[in-house]
């Protein structure tokens, strides 16, 4: 097993191909599989990993860092959805030229001391700073399915083969349209192979626009399940992790000490759907509530009273539910390890006696439910169920 973090790097020589996006649902997927993942903006000319992910840089951010005016704890901004670690690039500050001096220095201070297990690198397009090349373990050139986007890889190809560095294309928004380039074509104008393809997708631009990353807004969509067997594939080669924890993530290996994967899955599967349903619910129940209040005077009063009751019910046996399985975690997983998850759940720090923040968190979800409709925010509770996800 490995103990330094495995640096991947995202590199296009052209624009508008999507690295920005695919790095970070790459690492959002990789942090959801129980891994500690940092994800660094070092395109200082158009950082926008900010944006994509509705954060706010400190203080401090990658120039500081870069240049060693700060520590990375000072700088490092933690997604709350997704627990992920970024650093940052501030839009307002100058450019750097990231020199073998700065480059060893921060490299190895986070190759050293962070106790990351991945490193996702995004960068500008069109430039490559070959003195990062010591530190990077693989890197992944995106192109889109055309001439003109291939053509323009080859050049980085060269160079990291030249450096001894491993490295593979990734097609992005493939189409399926005749004048698409197929894979085999790519392959041979590129000379170097295609390591996987991802699928144009609207999910992506309105993920963008919402500020959630796709793989957390749907993660049943092509593009999402895409991103998912590319985090797979990473996990694999890095050699971070067996291939048990792929299908199920951290949060499953937790179930296989407890009492067997299938059980433990289906279990946490019939106890989520049970807290959707509730939300659900009340969703209709706030809707008929109104409408009977209105209509039948008294008698609507006594409906809403006696399906409160119901409703009362239901939340309480999930609650002993819940407890049970908490109990029974913190029994089995001490010492397991670090726990992931996907989805606006905060995970705060995943480790080992985190059975007992499953049993918080998925409290903390169904408290979190009922008050967004008790406060009548209809709209924003279907966006958070579309969002919130546990990983099973």
């Amino acid at each position: 097993m490995r103990h330094t973090p495995y640096i991947i790097m995202l590199l296009s020589d052209k624009g508008g191909v999507g690295k920005t996006t695919v790095a970070v649902n790459l690492a959002v997927a990789l942090r959801g599989y129980g891994f500690r993942v940092l994800l660094i903006e070092s395109d200082m000319f158009n950082p926008s990993i900010a944006f994509h992910l509705d954060i706010e840089a400190r203080r401090h951010d990658f120039i500081d860092y870069a240049e060693g005016r700060c520590t990375l704890a000072d700088a490092v901004v933690t997604h709350g959805p997704s627990s992920l670690d970024v650093l940052p690039c501030a839009i307002n500050k100058n450019p750097i030229a990231i020199k073998k001096s700065l480059a060893d220095s921060f490299m190895s201070d986070i190759v050293r001391r962070s106790g990351y297990d991945f490193v996702i690198m995004d960068t500008e397009p069109g430039r490559f700073e070959n003195e990062l090349t010591n530190y990077v373990d693989e890197a992944m050139l995106l192109a889109t399915p055309d001439i003109p986007s291939v053509v323009s890889i080859i050049r980085l190809g060269i160079v990291f083969a030249r450096h001894n560095v491993k490295n593979s294309v990734l097609i992005n928004m493939r189409r399926n349209k005749g004048y698409e380039l197929s894979r085999s074509e790519i392959e041979e104008v590129s000379e170097n192979r295609v390591d996987g393809e991802l699928p144009y997708s609207e999910l992506v631009p309105v993920s963008i626009n919402r500020h959630i990353p796709a793989v957390l807004l749907n993660r049943n969509a092509k593009f999402s399940r895409g991103m998912r067997l590319l985090a797979q594939r990473y996990i694999t080669t890095s050699g971070l992790a067996d291939g048990s924890r792929l299908d199920k993530g951290i949060l499953g290996s937790i179930v296989d000490g407890v009492g067997g994967r299938e059980k433990g899955v289906m279990v946490r599967g019939r106890r989520l759907e049970k807290v959707r349903q509730i939300a659900e619910d009340e969703e209709e129940y706030e809707e008929e509530a109104g409408a009977s209040a209105e209509s039948a005077g008294r008698a609507g009063s006594a409906r809403v009273k006696r399906k409160e009751v119901e409703r009362g019910d239901r939340v309480r046996l999930i609650r002993e539910e819940v407890d049970k399985e908490r109990k029974a975690l913190a029994r089995g997983v001490r010492g397991a390890g670090r726990i992931g998850y996907e989805g606006v759940l905060k995970t705060g720090s995943a480790v080992a006696r985190g059975g007992v923040k499953v049993g918080q968190q998925v409290e903390r979800g169904i408290s979190r439910e009922k008050q967004l409709l008790a406060n009548g925010q209809k709209k924003r509770a279907r966006r958070a169920r579309k969002v919130v996800h546990v990983k099973l």
